[in-house]
């Protein structure tokens, strides 16, 4: 009972001190499932949360049953609510498959299925064409498309001779076609033709460009669990912090494994050495860096680099995703109901 009392207090400190010095511009409404969220061990998660995305530690908090409000100065940036306060940030490891294991193969039973399903016998007639019969480019290009639905807009991580870049990626996309190529990979009758074990994820963001500029995303062929869950995920990390390279201008993000966690890490690494596989580091399910080990790391240390971490624009961006790291989630109950303006007369 004192507890909860010297908690209830220090919520009504933090409101009463504060109330005094803010000139509250921006009223941020969040909704949660707690009835009284002083009780709760989220409480000094969303305390912390705050302090990341603020220099100021002069902000208003008022908690209410199942609601909380923050009232904000002029100079906090909004989109912080949702890149920052209410962002859940999980990090998993996994390993991959190369793509000469299973890339002719899928593309091969996949553009089969694809073009039967969308357009049945296609595949047919055009074998049964005379070996001498003449097309043009347009309707080359057009019986491609219908013969080979996947390969027209998942281009394979090739060179110009269509051997493949050994590698995790099976191939890039156009942005747009993404949601596409998402679609044809979850019907059941494509499903059906490619490994089980086989987990396709997207890099987190764009790191390669089309000769016309246009961005592309890589499609990595992870390697899934028997139980479906990551090699290493957040939860193994006791501490993470950013880090910077002076040697060749990249930040990178610096990670520390539990007891347990390092000694998997060390199997881990040294598999990916053995086997020349990369081990897919995804943060919320996207990759954002895909290296390959050149030795066994022991200790329980690593660094990303690469990827996501291109150059040094990336610093704060790793910065946060640290200290996201170390505070932990809030529960994907909290929501933001609204943001306001309070204008000079209090509306």
């Amino acid at each position: 009972m004192r507890n909860i009392i010297a908690l209830s207090l220090f919520v009504f400190l933090v409101v009463f001190c504060q109330e005094r010095k803010v000139n509250p511009y921006y009223k941020v409404v969040l909704s949660h499932n707690e009835e009284d969220f002083t009780k709760s061990k989220y409480f000094h998660v969303l305390l912390d949360r705050i302090k990341i995305c603020t220099d100021n530690p002069e902000y208003l908090l008022k908690i209410n049953a199942f609601e909380i409000e923050l009232y904000f100065e002029k100079d906090f940036d909004t989109n912080d609510i949702s890149n920052v306060i209410l962002k859940n940030v999980n990090l998993e490891f996994w390993h991959t498959f190369k793509n000469t294991e299973f890339g002719n193969r899928i593309y091969e039973q996949v553009n089969t299925v694809l073009s039967d399903s969308i357009y049945p016998g296609l595949i047919s007639k055009i074998e049964d064409l005379d070996s001498n019969t003449q097309f043009s480019e347009k309707i080359q290009f057009d019986i491609f498309t219908k013969t080979s639905p996947l390969s027209a807009i998942l281009y394979p991580f090739a060179n110009q001779d269509n051997t493949w870049v050994e590698g995790a990626v099976l191939g890039y996309a156009k942005l747009t076609d993404t949601a596409l190529i998402n679609e044809y990979f979850r019907a059941n009758n494509v499903k059906n033709n490619i490994p089980k074990n086989l987990k396709l994820m997207w890099e987190f963001k764009s790191t390669i460009q089309s000769e016309e500029g246009i961005s592309l995303l890589n499609l990595y062929l992870g390697k899934n669990t028997k139980s479906g869950i990551p090699l290493l995920s957040s939860s193994d990390i006791v501490y993470a912090k950013q880090g910077f390279n002076y040697e060749n201008n990249e930040p990178y993000l610096s990670l520390s494994f539990t007891k347990s966690a390092a000694l998997f890490w060390a199997d881990i690494t040294e598999q990916s050495m053995v086997n020349g596989t990369a081990i897919a580091i995804c943060l919320n399910e996207n990759v954002i860096s895909a290296p390959i080990a050149a030795a066994r790391i022991e200790g329980g240390k690593t660094q990303i680099t690469g990827g996501l971490f291109g150059n040094q624009d990336d610093a704060d961006e790793i910065k946060t995703l640290a200290s996201l790291l170390n505070v932990g989630n809030l529960p994907k109950s909290f929501e933001l109901k609204s943001i306001d303006i309070i204008y000079q007369n209090g509306k």
